[in-house]
């Protein structure tokens, strides 16, 4: 995901995955946020064994990358995409 914002401050970079961490501009701090969002994205990531990653430059935006482990199917081939199971009516 990439934005096209003010950027995240060097400082900021790794705490912004911290649980309930804003940034000292954050909008959040305005509209409600909790600071949760990025901390439970990137603990999910990794319980799976992906990475949630950030490279933000001030003045520039950010861009968010999630990256998941892909593994061959029962032919040796890689899946580049799976379909989502019907969803069953509620």
């Amino acid at each position: 995901v990439a934005d096209t914002g003010e950027g995240i401050p060097p400082e900021d970079l790794e705490r912004i995955f911290e649980k309930f961490y804003q940034g000292e501009r954050s909008l959040t701090k305005e509209t409600g946020g909790t600071g949760l969002g990025l901390a439970i994205s990137r603990e999910l990531a990794v319980l799976i064994g992906g990475r949630l990653s950030l490279r933000s430059s001030p003045g520039h935006g950010a861009v968010f990358t999630l990256t998941l482990p892909i593994e061959p199917d029962s032919n040796g081939e890689t899946a580049r995409t799976r379909e989502a199971p019907p969803e069953k009516p509620s």
